[in-house]
Order: C-alpha cells, then structure tokens, then sequence
C-alpha cells in the first residue's frame, strides 16, 4: 500500500516537472521524485534525478549532501563503483552527519 502512495506520488511529481513555469516548482518536483523513487528502490530513476537536482541553480547545502548521497548509493547499486566512491570520498570530507558516517563506512 505504501509503495503504491509514492507510485502514485511519482506520477504527479513527473507531470509538475513537465508543466511548471517556474524554476523553483521544477526543483520541488525533482527531488520529490528524488526521494520517491529512493523509497520505491528504483535506482536507475534515483541516480538520474539525483544528479539533476545536484547540478540544479540554487540548490541549497542540505539538499546537496542528500542529491549526492542518494547519487552515491543508487550507483553503487547499480554497480558505478567509479562514481560511488568518488561521491562517498566528497561526502566524507564535507560532513560530520549520518551521511558522512556512512560515506566513511562505505569507503572503508
């Protein structure tokens, strides 16, 4: 039931990025659809909209570390170890946090 809501979320996210005007709403959809497909497993979906909010204008601190984060674990799933391990290595060095707990772990 609940893959279903963020299927069903994914599906709203992908038409507000087609028909948004407004940068701002683009962003909203894009790591809306960030994070749903990171909580339905889709990985390849997960890296490619990872990497659009990362290289979005304006993106803020937070939601940098979380793009690259979610960038690094979809590819290691999808066996990118190259660019895994490059994200992992710059989160370890840009954060103290969960996120640069794990990075660490990762690359040990």
């Amino acid at each position: 039931m609940k893959k279903t809501k963020y299927n069903d979320a994914i599906l709203y996210y992908l038409q507000l990025e087609k028909v948004a005007d407004i940068k701002t709403n683009v962003a909203d959809a894009r790591i809306g659809l960030m994070r749903s497909y990171k909580l339905t497993n889709q990985y390849p979906e997960l890296k490619e909209y990872s990497s659009k909010v990362l290289f979005a204008e304006k993106t803020t601190p937070e939601i940098e570390l979380e793009a690259r984060y979610n960038l690094a674990k979809s590819s290691l799933m999808l066996n990118d170890t190259t660019i895994a391990m490059t994200e992992f290595s710059d989160l370890a060095d840009k954060t103290r946090a969960e996120i640069g707990a794990d990075a660490r772990y990762q690359l040990a």
